[in-house]
């Protein structure tokens, strides 16, 4: 049997939805990320510092919105801050009900 400590590293690695999922209050977890669209977002390196290129990007994130909607009429999508998908819904489900929850957390350091 593993402890409360025991486990809590690994809940935290795994991320919020596989949290949601264990604890059975989402029913089912997909991927939203295609390989491909991925790796040709991931940033090259100029003078030490990360340039993205803005097509690769939407390319990535126009993946990601057909394959949440693919997986059926509800979804529940968890992002970095840096993602922002409403142009991309709007553009290719212009049906779709978009909620945006917006959570920011504040560094341990900082909270004091």
């Amino acid at each position: 049997m593993l402890t409360i400590h025991e486990t809590r590293l690994p809940l935290l690695e795994a991320g919020a939805l596989f949290r949601l999922y264990v604890g059975d209050e989402l029913k089912r977890v997909l991927p939203c990320e295609d390989e491909m669209a991925l790796d040709a977002a991931a940033p090259r390196f100029e003078d030490g510092k990360p340039v993205f290129d803005p097509k690769a990007v939407e390319a990535r994130e126009d993946a990601i919105v057909a394959n949440v909607l693919r997986g059926g009429p509800v979804a529940v999508l968890v992002l970095g801050v840096s993602h922002d998908l409403r142009d991309n819904v709007r553009r290719l489900a212009p049906d779709a009900e978009l909620i945006t929850v917006r959570v920011e957390t504040v560094p341990a350091e900082l909270a004091k």
